[in-house]
């Protein structure tokens, strides 16, 4: 499932960016918590906020790279990744109970088991991934056929 290491990877990238982004606290999320977890999870599916971070920071111009190279520069399959990014971030925020260490093992892990990731994710972010793994998926097939 090359489609899936590839989501992980990216929605990974805005995890290290969130975690230098958001000070959160050990423990279920504190309000503070969850506000920056909110304003990240705007960062990612508001595109003008995510332009101003692509334009100040290299990590993210290299994953907004790596989206449009998955995307093919599909707008609305753009979008779809950065949405599912945020359902991942929100995820593995509240699964980790907003531990940037523990979520940067979460990530050691996922690189070696991104299946494993996947089903850890909520059936939501789950079903979205699925549904833009064959978004995509039909967008390269259609690439393919001769005009």
């Amino acid at each position: 499932m090359t489609f899936h290491r590839s989501i992980l990877g990216l929605g990974f990238l805005w995890v290290a960016l969130a975690a230098q982004a958001a000070a959160y606290a050990d423990g279920p999320l504190d309000p503070a918590s969850e506000e920056s977890l909110g304003k990240t999870r705007q960062m990612l599916t508001i595109p003008a906020q995510r332009e101003q971070v692509i334009q100040s920071d290299a990590r993210a111009r290299q994953a907004d790279s790596q989206v449009d190279a998955l995307t093919s520069g599909s707008p609305q399959l753009k979008q779809q990744v950065y949405d599912a990014a945020a359902g991942a971030i929100s995820d593995l925020t509240h699964a980790n109970s907003g531990d940037p260490e523990a979520m940067l093992e979460t990530h050691e892990k996922a690189q070696q088991d991104p299946e494993g990731f996947l089903k850890s994710l909520s059936p939501e972010t789950q079903q979205q991934i699925k549904s833009l793994a064959r978004d995509i998926e039909e967008q390269q097939k259609q690439q393919r056929q001769p005009h």
